[in-house]
């Protein structure tokens, strides 16, 4: 039995040892047919398509771009050529680039000279970029034809930055003073007749969601057509702190009592229940505070007493919020004197 199993392994692992050397014979000729093919293809004549690059050096000084988000960056060049030579020009084609520059080229300028009008034709850079190109690559066509560039005369104008944010706090959190932009105002730049008309920017959107302490965020300035913002980024600042609680007895002041009238409340202090935050816990007085009833509040217009005054807070401290005063009227007795 033992030597029964002995003979099918054998077997087995000398069919396995075939079957693995056929299919290493199968790949290497697959490759090879490969390479064979590929070789082939190269060696043929194509038309193909690429995306050259291409630089700007020496723009009016001044004078801004309109009319585009920015310089157009590439041409799109049709070129023939061996299939090699395509090939190996697209490997390095990242270390190559033309050149336009602005001194070279003709310009109509405005009346006003407020204004360059730059037209270039694609053909202009042709000898350029064929003298970068691999031997054996002809330049077939350049699109687009033609570059039109219209730059107007740049000013610059201060402008103040709003912050576009949505702030959600955490629990007994609250804001200690309202979200504010760090720096509060950038300069901008761009055509008089488009700067008149901008007073402000705005951040990107930001959300702060959860926060429990005083948080900053970077943040991009929003893009405006034709203007150039050279400050790339501000700061929103948050100042969270956590709140607490407080409570504190103020006297009721009485305001236009006539002086042959004396008048006693009850009761004669008011209960203020209000949030601070716990930095300017310590610092909470009383003398802070200040709440009244008013005497010329006594009569109707029928001329009828009324049987409570209403508690008014004159006065209330930049520290404390949601502040509720207790009781909000009070019983009052007039005496003559």
């Amino acid at each position: 039995m033992k030597s029964l199993l002995d003979n099918f392994a054998k077997r087995f692992n000398i069919k396995r040892r075939i079957a693995s050397r056929r299919f290493v014979i199968f790949t290497f000729f697959l490759f090879l047919s490969i390479i064979f093919w590929l070789l082939n293809a190269l060696s043929k004549q194509y038309t193909s398509e690429i995306y050259y690059p291409i630089n700007y050096s020496n723009l009016p000084e001044d004078k801004i771009l309109i009319g585009r988000e920015k310089l157009p960056t590439k041409l799109l060049l049709s070129i023939s050529g061996y299939g090699f030579t395509i090939l190996q020009h697209n490997i390095k084609l990242s270390e190559t680039h033309a050149e336009i520059d602005f001194s070279t080229l003709s310009n109509i300028t405005s009346a006003q000279q407020d204004s360059l009008r730059y037209f270039v034709l694609s053909k202009s850079v042709q000898e350029q970029i064929e003298k970068k190109l691999s031997s054996g690559l002809n330049i077939e066509a350049i699109y687009p034809d033609s570059l039109i560039f219209q730059f107007a005369r740049a000013i610059e104008k201060k402008v103040r930055v709003i912050p576009n944010y949505k702030c959600v706090l955490g629990k007994q959190f609250m804001l200690k003073t309202p979200v504010y932009v760090t720096p509060d105002s950038v300069f901008i730049k761009g055509p008089h007749l488009i700067l008149d008309t901008i007073s402000e920017i705005e951040t990107n959107p930001v959300i702060l969601s959860g926060i429990e302490t005083f948080t900053q965020v970077s943040t991009a300035l929003t893009k405006l057509k034709d203007i150039e913002i050279p400050q790339e980024k501000v700061t929103i600042n948050a100042p969270v702190e956590e709140y607490t609680e407080a409570r504190i007895k103020v006297p009721i002041e009485i305001a236009n009592v006539p002086e042959n009238v004396m008048i006693t409340l009850f009761p004669c202090d008011a209960n203020l229940t209000f949030l601070v935050a716990l930095s300017d816990y310590t610092i909470i007085n009383s003398a802070d505070f200040k709440v009244s009833v008013d005497y010329s509040s006594i009569k109707t217009q029928k001329n009828y007493l009324v049987d409570k005054l209403k508690v008014k807070i004159i006065t209330l401290p930049k520290y404390a919020r949601n502040l509720d005063a207790h009781p909000r009227k009070v019983e009052y007795i007039i005496e003559k004197k």
